[in-house]
């Protein structure tokens, strides 16, 4: 696990630095194999288990594209292309952001609330269904306050889309950051189990602590970013 976190800490640098794309869940899955090939054989790999991830990273960016383009579609036809942009903003924009969150609260459900609580999947799709309403009924004030006044031009749907692209971007990030620390506090965890136990387990419990040091880490990951985008630093542009 340490030979596989460091061969994927290397590369991921590597490949940033010189601009290539890379993968965290690539680099960390590709390192474990490759360790446990070097230390057990071919035969310690799970290869149906493998099959399955990679045809993920062929199923999802399809998914995601097909998706895109349909909200594209749905956004141009049903408010770009309108005569009246701002009437049609106002009713269709609550609702984008409704399935957002709806479907973001699902996913909550489905994967976090199941730590705590058995969660089926018919239960997290009417816990996003409801939240789903809320957050369209709280939106449609907020979307109409914020058309008063816009001229009927596609310069004035920026702003009323300024709320969905804050908490979409809001949502990535949060989604982002969990996987990636996910696949760096999981060889991690590994090690803690077998360090603490002396054997290995198919699944292992994440103490809160390793959980925390993933946490920090992807944290000063952003810092450093934002220090090398931003080489003055805040205080400089405060005094500014």
């Amino acid at each position: 696990m340490l030979a596989a976190l460091l061969s994927a800490a290397l590369w991921v640098n590597l490949a940033t630095w010189i601009g290539a794309p890379v993968s965290t869940t690539h680099s960390v899955v590709g390192g474990v194999m490759g360790a446990g090939i070097a230390a057990a054989g071919f035969a310690a790999v799970n290869w149906p288990t493998m099959y399955k991830i990679a045809a993920s990273w062929v199923i999802s960016p399809v998914l995601g594209g097909a998706v895109a383009a349909l909200f594209l579609w749905f956004i141009k036809s049903r408010i770009i292309y309108q005569a009246d942009k701002i009437t049609a903003a106002r009713r269709w924009v609550p609702v984008l952001v409704g399935i957002m969150g709806g479907t973001f609260a699902a996913y909550l459900a489905l994967k976090g609330l199941k730590k705590i609580m058995k969660i089926e999947l018919s239960s997290a799709l009417m816990i996003g269904l409801g939240i789903g309403i809320i957050i369209w009924l709280t939106m449609i004030p907020v979307i109409r306050k914020q058309s008063e006044g816009l001229e009927n031009r596609n310069k004035s749907l920026k702003v009323l889309f300024g709320i969905p692209l804050v908490v979409s971007a809001a949502l990535l990030s949060f989604a982002h950051g969990a996987n990636d620390v996910a696949n760096a506090v999981g060889p991690l965890a590994a090690i803690v189990q077998a360090t603490s136990t002396g054997g290995f387990m198919d699944a292992v419990s994440i103490p809160i602590w390793v959980m925390g040091i993933g946490a920090l880490g992807i944290s000063f990951g952003l810092f450093l970013v934002w220090t090398k985008t931003n080489p003055h630093g805040w205080w400089s542009n405060h005094k500014a």
